[in-house]
């Protein structure tokens, strides 16, 4: 298995929750802001981003 692949494998399963946790919080106002793990997934993204190059 390649050095950083659980790492990466780690971020990828962390940003879908994420993810998810955002689009189910834009579908019910309801339950709360959705812009905390909006940010949290975009600095995911760029961080997984980075990880990979």
């Amino acid at each position: 298995m390649p050095v950083g692949l659980p790492g990466l494998a780690a971020a990828f399963f962390i940003l879908g929750v994420l993810l998810y946790s955002t689009v189910v919080r834009a579908e019910y106002p309801d339950i709360g802001s959705n812009f905390f793990p909006a940010v949290l997934s975009v600095a995911m993204v760029f961080w997984i981003g980075y990880q990979d190059a």
